[in-house]
């Protein structure tokens, strides 16, 4: 049983469902090599480090300390010199405003039961006609769900208990989903261009473009 946070991050960024998840997201962003990118909420930088080799520049954001301690370790590890890290709040980023092509936030925007601050610190920091990722849990995750999900993909161990770990904690969640995305965004200066189902229904993702 893992039971340091960053531990436990640190290896959900390598299980299988998330590397599926990584592996969708990549082919559908479609990242350009001069793209600057963003992803917040980043805990231990394993996407972002994916990232990393596909453009010139990308950051990781988290507002734990000892993520972003852990994330820089890794990355130095891998050499990636492109890929930086920094301590920061979604509602507070600590970036200027329009710095980004692509901004990245995966599993975090459905803890807030007002998200209006955090999406609009997400568009802030987003580049006019740039793009906001937004992944988050569907109305269809649950336990029992996701149970059905580890049996049918033979998910054992720390890939099926991580996931239903995650199913947990996001059922105590009633924040946004993608289905009140289009509302959120229109009132902090976005536009919904699409949202995709992931995961098998699982989870959805919203492509958001700054107005």
């Amino acid at each position: 049983m893992v039971t340091d946070p960053v531990d436990f991050f640190d290896r959900i960024g390598q299980t299988q469902w998330h590397r599926d998840l990584q592996r969708t997201l990549i082919y559908w962003l479609g990242i350009r090599q001069d793209d600057e990118l963003l992803e917040v909420g980043c805990a231990t930088g394993r996407f972002t480090m994916q990232l990393a080799h596909l453009t010139e520049s990308v950051t990781g954001v988290d507002v734990s300390a000892k993520m972003v301690e852990r994330a820089r370790f890794v990355a130095k590890g891998y050499r990636l010199h492109n890929a930086a890290f920094a301590v920061g709040n979604i509602v507070e980023l600590p970036f200027s405003d329009g710095k980004f092509d692509k901004t990245l936030c995966l599993n975090l925007m459905f803890m807030f039961a007002n998200p209006v601050q955090p999406l609009a610190e997400v568009l802030r920091v987003t580049k006019q006609d740039g793009q906001a990722v937004i992944l988050d849990p569907s109305s269809e995750m649950n336990p029992w769900s996701a149970q059905t999900y580890c049996h049918h993909h033979g998910l054992i161990d720390f890939d099926r208990d991580s996931l239903l770990s995650l199913a947990t904690a996001m059922a105590r969640y009633d924040g946004l989903h993608c289905q009140r995305a289009g509302d959120v965004a229109e009132s902090v200066g976005g536009e919904v261009l699409e949202r995709v189902p992931m995961l098998e229904g699982l989870m959805e993702i919203t492509r958001i473009r700054k107005r």
